[in-house]
């Protein structure tokens, strides 16, 4: 009797609160993400959301080959950031720019890092570490 009673409660509680405030509702107005519609559009690579042509395991794959081929101490790094970038200087337009993986990997011992970029033809290069 005490379970079906907090069964009903906890219906009647979430139906009220989800006919106030519906996920679907909070979510496509952008409240959750502290963003409106209008500043959505304006965010980096707006009109660029296609799916990358390099996933970013198969990114990773090739990046971590490249670290252990081109640092032999790479055993004492590991891997603190992958996301994905534009990559090209300050002054080019995010148009002409290249899509790619971003890697760093840190050492605990002396703070360096490794910085890998790895472009949707899957070909690696360092980058100097900031």
């Amino acid at each position: 009797m005490r379970a079906i009673l907090m069964f009903v409660i906890v219906l009647m509680i979430s139906v009220f609160f989800g006919v106030k405030y519906s996920v679907a509702e909070h979510s496509a107005n952008g409240k959750h993400f502290g963003t409106s519609q209008q500043k959505a559009g304006d965010l980096p690579l707006g009109e660029r959301h296609s799916r990358p042509k390099l996933s970013l395991e198969s990114a990773l794959r090739i990046a971590q080959t490249f670290v252990q081929k081109q640092h032999s101490d790479s055993s004492s790094y590991w891997l603190f950031d992958a996301h994905f970038i534009l990559y090209g200087g300050e002054n080019i337009p995010d148009e002409e720019k290249s899509p790619c993986w971003a890697f760093r990997w840190l050492n605990d011992s002396d703070r360096r890092a490794i910085d890998i970029v790895v472009s949707m033809d899957g070909k690696p290069m360092e980058t100097p570490s900031m």
